[in-house]
């Protein structure tokens, strides 16, 4: 069951982002977990979950984590619509829009793909260089 939705400004935001990428998750034992009922994940924690207005009347729930997948690590970012689904070039603009207002990472080329209801899933290459 998903967090319940709590709206929260930009500057909340950005306050709270450092917390949400301070563990590195591993990405098969959430897969683990989620197959034997435990399910525990990122979407599970208020620190890694950001409920954002990006225009009065369109909000967008993004969950940001810092995932070690094989050798690597990347920063695992989620972006959908609160309110239903939305098209998948949306979902793409809006993770770029959002995570740049709350972190100040600078970002650069993502693998991205879409799960059930056009949720979309962007990878970047971790660490990611800081704006100055």
């Amino acid at each position: 069951m998903p967090l319940p939705i709590k709206i929260e400004s930009i500057e909340s935001a950005k306050a709270r982002f450092p917390r949400a990428i301070e563990k590195c998750w591993d990405a098969e034992t959430i897969k683990e977990d989620q197959a034997t009922g435990s399910d525990d994940r990122p979407g599970k924690h208020r620190e890694h979950v950001f409920d954002l207005e990006r225009h009065p009347g369109t909000s967008y729930r993004l969950i940001v984590s810092r995932e070690r997948i094989g050798l690597v690590e990347k920063l695992h970012v989620s972006c959908s619509q609160i309110e239903g689904a939305m098209p998948a070039t949306l979902a793409l603009a809006n993770v770029g829009v959002l995570l740049s207002a709350i972190s100040n990472l600078e970002l650069g080329g993502s693998e991205v793909h879409f799960s059930q209801g056009g949720v979309a899933h962007m990878l970047f290459d971790w660490p990611l260089p800081q704006r100055k």
